[in-house]
């Protein structure tokens, strides 16, 4: 089923709200399409430290996690009192178990590009070579260039 909003139904919804919530008022979802290791959690807190809290955790009503939870753990971990979330209160409990695993599918299925031409990526005539929020070797020769 597809959530159309507004009198063209060529047009999916749009969410248009971003909202700020207390940590203490999400709850994880207990069946998790993955687990994440705390060396994770800590390049997505440095990723939060370095860029802000970018991409909201995504949330039902009642505050059940769809998608955010390595995200929930490094702002916990950054000590964090609230997050940005996104209320999908327009999902059915189907529309949000769907979500939470087509959300970490759709993620593997893209072809990465490799760490080093990411990084060196120019826009506009500025560079940015800071990785520290990736690990492995490339990342760390990297840093040491940006050092």
């Amino acid at each position: 089923m597809t959530i159309r909003k507004g009198t063209d139904l060529n047009i999916p919804l749009i969410v248009k709200k971003i909202e700020r919530w207390a940590i203490d008022r999400l709850t994880a979802f207990g069946a998790n399409a993955r687990t994440h290791s705390d060396e994770q959690i800590s390049q997505i807190a440095a990723s939060i430290e370095e860029f802000g809290f970018v991409n909201p955790i995504l949330v039902g009503g009642d505050g059940v996690i769809v998608a955010g939870h390595a995200r929930l753990r490094a702002a916990q971990k950054l000590g964090m009192r609230e997050v940005p979330v996104i209320v999908l209160g327009h999902l059915t409990e189907i529309q949000r178990r769907a979500l939470v695993i087509a959300d970490n599918q759709l993620a593997l299925n893209a072809a990465p590009r490799s760490l080093r031409e990411a990084a060196e990526y120019t826009h506009k005539g500025q560079s940015y070579t800071g990785a520290r929020s990736v690990s492995g070797p490339e990342s760390a020769n990297l840093l040491k260039q940006r050092r």
